[in-house]
């Protein structure tokens, strides 16, 4: 009798990841396995040397989700929109090395914001409305509470389609200042928020 040693790894960070990050990660996992194929919508049996072709054919700015998967060693990688998993035959050291090498790829490209992002958007409109209760500013709290409960859906929504992103092209050549700064953006417009409401109580009753 013989363990298999098989496992599934899915401690990896929220991230986004270009075209430049993606073929590091599949030059991973062709240094480490005899033979390499990809799937992604409905494209399966993908060469690493044939991503640019599939991105021309594509003409999308982000792979919806790409499934790698490197045989001598048996290992896989699930990159989807959601999360990211991935898979070992043997716990052996080439193939955790691998692994191990592709989550520091993905860790330099973490979403720093990701998991503050929901929780400014639902908990910052919610403390609003609760300050303005401490005011008696009822029409204010019933604002603040609202927004806070539609905010629940973007929220979710944000977490479940952004968890990883894969854009088609190398990093530098990425479109605007807005893309790349978006999560601060979310950031700084729900801390402006926060900021005039507090600053219209304060100016109401201490002013």
């Amino acid at each position: 009798m013989k363990r298999t040693g098989n496992k599934r790894i899915e401690d990896f960070p929220p991230s986004k990841l270009y075209l430049n990050d993606l073929q590091d990660i599949l030059s991973l996992f062709e240094h480490s396995c005899k033979e390499v194929t990809i799937r992604t919508g409905e494209y399966e049996n993908v060469k690493p040397s044939e991503i640019p072709e599939l991105i021309d054919k594509l003409q999308l700015k982000s792979f919806d989700d790409i499934y790698i998967v490197g045989s001598g060693p048996y290992v896989t990688l699930d990159l989807r929109s959601f999360g990211i998993s991935a898979y070992v035959s043997e716990s052996s050291s080439i193939q955790l090395g691998l692994i191990a090498q592709v989550k520091d790829i993905i860790r330099k490209n973490r979403k720093k914001f990701f998991r503050v992002i929901p929780n400014l958007l639902i908990g910052v409109p919610m403390l609003a409305g609760m300050g303005a209760i401490v005011y008696e500013e009822w029409l204010l709290a019933l604002f603040g509470f609202s927004f806070s409960f539609l905010m629940i859906w973007p929220a979710a929504k944000y977490q479940m389609s952004k968890t990883l992103e894969v854009f088609t092209i190398p990093k530098k050549k990425e479109p605007s200042f807005f893309k790349r700064r978006k999560d601060e953006l979310i950031i700084a417009v729900t801390s402006a928020f926060l900021g005039a409401f507090f600053s219209m109580v304060l100016v109401k009753y201490l002013g």
